[in-house]
């Protein structure tokens, strides 16, 4: 084998797994030939809440703690496996939560996937809620129900120069009733 090919098998074995770390990176852990691994919900409006106390979350705050208490409503879009949510009535909000399901059956699903964005809390003080370019979630699912963890950082400010700054979420999104159009 001449110095080359040598070249080129070794180019075309980084690329073989740079595509084969990609295909894992989107399918988010899931089998993604299992047609029988499919994330359930019961269609509706869902609310979508963090706690930043309690449990395993870790904060630092800077300055006085902005309001953490957040509920964010959503009805969620199915894609294949997944399903996306999104905030329903503030359309300046980049906030996604993408989640499918990888292994479990109906009523336990383990699901995995991410979190991005912003969004705004109305409150006497607007505060504003980062989470990040993206960061990966995953958690236990249900029909109506999603517990989980944000495994990233969730990031609250008031504009005054207060923060909260948040790892190791938890989070769930619970069906609280049907989808008003």
């Amino acid at each position: 084998m001449s110095g080359s090919q040598i070249l080129a098998a070794l180019a075309l074995a980084r690329l073989g797994a740079f595509l084969a770390a990609s295909i894992a990176a989107l399918s988010c852990g899931r089998n993604i030939t299992d047609p029988s691994i499919k994330l359930a919900l019961n269609p509706g409006l869902y609310s979508f809440s963090i706690a930043t106390t309690g449990g395993d979350a870790s904060c630092v705050v800077t300055g006085q703690a902005p309001s953490s208490a957040m509920s964010l409503l959503s009805v969620p879009v199915q894609s294949g496996p997944d399903w996306t949510f999104r905030i329903r009535d503030e359309p300046t909000a980049t906030f996604e939560l993408r989640v499918g399901a990888f292994a479990g059956t109906p009523g336990a699903w383990k699901v995995n996937g991410f979190i991005l964005g912003n969004a705004t809390i109305a409150s006497a003080l607007p505060v504003s809620v980062a989470f990040g370019k993206l960061s990966p979630v995953s958690g236990i699912a249900g029909a109506e129900q999603i517990n989980g963890v944000i495994h990233g950082q969730v990031q609250f400010a008031d504009g005054q120069g207060n923060l909260l700054t948040c790892i190791s979420v938890p989070w769930s999104v619970v069906r609280i009733g049907s989808a008003v159009e």
